[in-house]
């Protein structure tokens, strides 16, 4: 009986040992204050920021919370990287589930590499997850997307300039244009030289033959009154008033666009660059899932 006993406590403890063990993470740059993640999924995208860090020098934090007490989400990114004590250039990434609002709070030379038209790119495969409750996805979808941009930035891509048209609410892109040339290029160049003059001249041509005709279509004599086109006598006026018969006023409303705060129409809610309250210069962007 004892040696069963024995037995028994023996293959309880190796079954406990053989069970996976996660311990908790504990770091500055996962802060998980509305428990959206376990252990291994905090572990997991550790991970992956530790490895975002180390290749491109940036800190990034991601930080989950159901109230901003009081701020605006904006307000709130910045002062909690401001005072976490991160680096000078970095980005957070805060998901308040009070008001389900997303946003990303950049800093440094973020700021400007990193606009909020392209973390709305980014957060396009991110709010569908968040949506649907599956938050470790979001977020590993979200650093995979920094770290793809990142690389283009690396091969010195440049981020096209975009115009937000307040009227049509939707966003121009102006590429930027680039010359070339090679040795065909100074053929062209003659030979459009040639089209322009061949135009002006056919314009030319086309000008003083339309004068020429319409000087010989101008029969007509000017007439100082309207008496030689009146018989005498038959018209007599006696009376005369203005009635009005009807009227159709249509008043349209002219759309407003509340929703633009830097961030893509119908779910911004905030963005562009600003300064915080400790007097740092932010940008970024978010939305709402």
């Amino acid at each position: 009986m004892k040696k069963f006993i024995i037995f028994t406590l023996t293959l309880l403890l190796l079954s406990t040992l053989a069970l996976p063990c996660f311990a908790q993470v504990d770091s500055p740059y996962i802060i998980d204050d509305a428990d959206l993640l376990s252990d291994y999924d905090e572990q997991y995208l550790l991970t992956s920021i530790e490895n975002l860090q180390n290749e491109y020098g940036y800190d990034i934090v991601i930080h989950t919370t159901y109230s901003t007490y009081g701020k605006d989400i904006a307000g709130y990114c910045d002062d909690y990287y401001d005072n976490g004590g991160y680096a000078e250039d970095g980005l957070i990434f805060v998901i308040n589930m009070g008001e389900r609002d997303y946003f990303t709070s950049t800093c440094g030379t973020l700021v400007d590499l990193l606009p909020y038209y392209q973390i709305e790119d980014i957060c396009t495969s991110v709010t569908p997850y968040l949506s649907s409750g599956d938050y470790f996805t979001a977020f590993n979808n979200y650093l995979n997307g920094l770290n793809s941009y990142f690389a283009y930035t690396q091969d010195g891509y440049i981020p096209p300039d975009v115009h937000y048209d307040e009227i049509y609410g939707e966003y121009d892109e102006y590429e930027y244009d680039y010359g070339y040339e090679d040795s065909a290029s100074f053929s062209l160049s003659d030979f459009f030289k040639a089209e322009i003059v061949v135009i002006i001249i056919s314009v030319a041509v086309a000008f003083i033959i339309v004068t020429v005709l319409k000087k010989k279509m101008n029969t007509a004599v000017k007439q100082r009154n309207a008496d030689n086109y009146m018989v005498n006598g038959s018209f007599n006026l006696s009376n005369s008033r203005d009635v009005l018969v009807s009227s159709n006023i249509v008043k349209r409303p002219i759309p407003k666009n509340n929703n633009h705060t830097g961030s893509r129409p119908g779910g911004g809610v905030g963005g562009g660059v600003r300064v915080s309250s400790g007097g740092v210069r932010h940008g970024g962007g978010g939305g709402k899932f």
